[in-house]
């Protein structure tokens, strides 16, 4: 179901996501951005902006009060088209079922140790199914179609689950990764590094401040990363850095070059290129790319959905085969 969230919200969420109305020019940041505060409440405000290439694409804003909660705005007229939580609608509840099933911690854990047991399951599968021959190969990936539909479900189980056991092992080890401390210091220790928890701070620091933002200061760096770089699909700031995403189809969706500017003139103080950065983060960015399935576009969505829908049919078809035949040893008893 979460495969395809982005594109589905669009088009159910249109007005959302593309700006009814527009003109030669978008508002400066400095501009916009006070327009949009005086639309909020609860003295709630912008301290992030991500501004897409496509200039049919509303800003979104990232907003000082509320769990990763976003306002989609206007860039042409100013006006605050719609606020948006990371965990509202259908899909933030799935989101929540899918990481806790709706029970915090314990879900947590829960899901985890399923997803724990799941890659077991998947590894022993493979163990079990690994052909003694090279000769008995052909035959053990063949699933037969000519033999009636009992014959195709138990090659379907079989077989099929081989065809998508690697997909199912990268969405279950990658899912672990969010599930565990330990796993996640263990799957860092096998790349070389550790997690960049300073930095991790940091970041949290600066997006939750409460001081006076100069706004001013944002616009000026943005016309200077403009100016910098070729290849810009979105540009992300918040007070004192910016993120640039690139346009390509393959690859990390996390990869940005991040430009720090001076919070008071805007001048760029150090640009700090992809293959620059934490290690840590670039780890990060490619597990969630794979677990989510985003790696290749449309295309790995599209794969990632096969392998996580035949998935879940395999239990399904198991226990659906195992009850024929225990009914059937009953009836022939």
């Amino acid at each position: 179901l979460l495969v395809f969230q982005n594109e589905i919200n669009k088009k159910v969420y249109h007005d959302r996501y593309y700006a009814d109305v527009m003109t030669t020019t978008a508002i400066p940041i400095n501009m916009l951005i006070p327009i949009v505060n005086k639309q909020l409440h609860n003295d709630n405000k912008v301290i992030s902006v991500e501004i897409s290439s496509d200039p049919t694409k509303n800003y979104v804003m990232g907003l000082s009060k509320g769990v990763m909660t976003s306002a989609y705005v206007n860039q042409y007229t100013g006006r605050l088209v719609d606020i948006s939580s990371f965990n509202d609608g259908f899909f933030g509840k799935v989101r929540q079922l899918h990481k806790t099933l709706f029970a915090g911690f314990v879900g947590k854990m829960i899901v985890g140790y399923v997803t724990l047991f799941f890659a077991f399951i998947v590894i022993s599968g493979i163990i079990l199914w690994w052909p003694k021959s090279s000769k008995s190969l052909k035959r053990q990936l063949t699933i037969h179609t000519r033999y009636g539909w009992k014959r195709f479900w138990i090659d379907l189980h079989l077989r099929g689950g081989i065809y998508i056991s690697i997909g199912l092992l990268v969405l279950s080890l990658t899912g672990l990764f969010f599930a565990f401390d330990w796993y996640q210091k263990g799957m860092f220790s096998v790349f070389g590094t550790e997690m960049n928890k300073k930095g991790a701070e940091s970041n949290n620091a600066d997006i939750h401040s409460e001081k006076n933002i100069n706004y001013t200061a944002w616009t000026i760096a943005v016309k200077s990363v403009r100016q910098k770089c070729s290849d810009i699909k979105s540009i992300n700031v918040q007070d004192g850095s910016i993120s640039v995403t690139p346009h390509f189809t393959f690859g990390n969706t996390r990869y940005a070059d991040i430009y720090k500017f001076n919070t008071d003139n805007g001048k760029i103080m150090k640009a700090l290129p992809y293959d620059t950065q934490d290690k840590s983060n670039k780890i990060s960015g490619w597990i969630f790319t794979l677990h989510t399935g985003r790696w290749g576009g449309l295309f790995s969505e599209i794969l990632t959905f096969i392998v996580a829908l035949i998935g879940a049919a395999l239990p399904v078809i198991g226990y659906y085969q195992y009850f024929t035949r225990t009914k059937r040893k009953q009836v022939n008893k």
